[in-house]
């Protein structure tokens, strides 16, 4: 199993009366109830940790005197706000 989690400012919002919509969560609502009838037991628990370089990067660039001087974005084009360091 995995579980991801995204924290996702810029995705595409549904429409949630579109009958493309209902029709997904209608299906997904079935694939649980039809996965739960075959749950198993946990055997296993593992975890790990480890440093992660250039995933994510502090939106708020604090200037020398400790005042915001920029908002870095997701879709930050700015090559000097790019380039700051991820803090």
């Amino acid at each position: 199993m995995a579980v991801h989690s995204l924290h996702q400012h810029d995705a595409v919002r549904p429409d949630l009366k579109s009958e493309f919509v209902l029709d997904v969560v209608r299906r997904l609502e079935i694939a649980v109830r039809n996965s739960l009838k075959e749950t198993q037991p946990v055997t296993h628990i593992a975890s790990g940790a480890a440093q992660v370089y250039q995933v994510a990067s502090s939106r708020r660039i604090l200037g020398p005197d400790g005042k915001i001087k920029a908002s870095r974005y997701t879709t930050t084009t700015d090559p000097a706000l790019r380039a700051e360091p991820e803090v």
